[in-house]
C-alpha cells in the first residue's frame, strides 16, 4: 500500500511542479492556461515554471514577480505587460513582442530573446541580462 501511494506520488509530482501554484488572482491564472488569451489580467506573483504559454497573449498583463523561469514564451504578445522583478531565466522568448513592456528588474539570465520585437522599447533597466541571448542572435555578456 505504501509502495503504491509513493509511486502514484512519484507520477504526479512532475505535473505538480509545472502546475501554477500561487498568483494574487488565481481566476485570471486559470484563464491563461485554459485559453492562452489575457489581455489585462492580474498574474503577479504566479509561478508558471515548466509552463509552455507559446503564441499566448498577454498584452497589459501584470506579471509583477511571477516566475516564468524556464518557460516556453515563443511568439507571445506581451505588449504593455508589467514584468518587474519577473524570473524570466532560461525562458524562451523567441519572436515575442516586448513593445512598451516593463521589465525593470526581471531576470532574464540565459533567456533567449531571438527574433523578439518592440515597437516601443521595453524597460530594461535593471535587469539581468547575463548570458542572454538578443534579439540578433548575440549573447549578451
Amino acid at each position: 500500500m505504501k509502495r503504491e501511494i509513493l509511486t502514484v506520488a512519484a507520477l504526479l509530482m512532475p505535473y505538480y511542479w509545472a502546475m501554477p501554484v500561487k498568483a494574487d488572482n488565481p481566476e485570471h491564472v486559470q484563464r491563461l492556461m485554459a485559453t492562452n488569451q489575457c489581455e489585462f489580467c492580474d498574474l503577479s506573483g504566479a509561478s508558471f515554471t515548466g509552463s509552455d504559454l507559446s503564441n499566448a497573449n498577454l498584452k497589459g498583463a501584470n506579471l509583477a514577480n511571477a516566475n516564468l523561469s524556464g518557460v516556453i514564451l515563443a511568439n507571445t504578445d506581451f505588449t504593455g505587460a508589467n514584468l518587474a522583478n519577473a524570473n524570466l531565466s532560461n525562458a524562451v522568448l523567441n519572436g515575442a513582442n516586448i513593445s512598451g513592456a516593463n521589465l525593470q528588474f526581471a531576470d532574464l539570465q540565459n533567456a533567449s530573446l531571438l527574433g523578439a520585437s518592440a515597437r516601443e522599447k521595453a524597460e530594461l533597466a535593471g535587469a539581468n541580462l547575463k548570458g542572454t541571448i538578443m534579439p540578433d542572435g548575440r549573447i549578451h555578456n
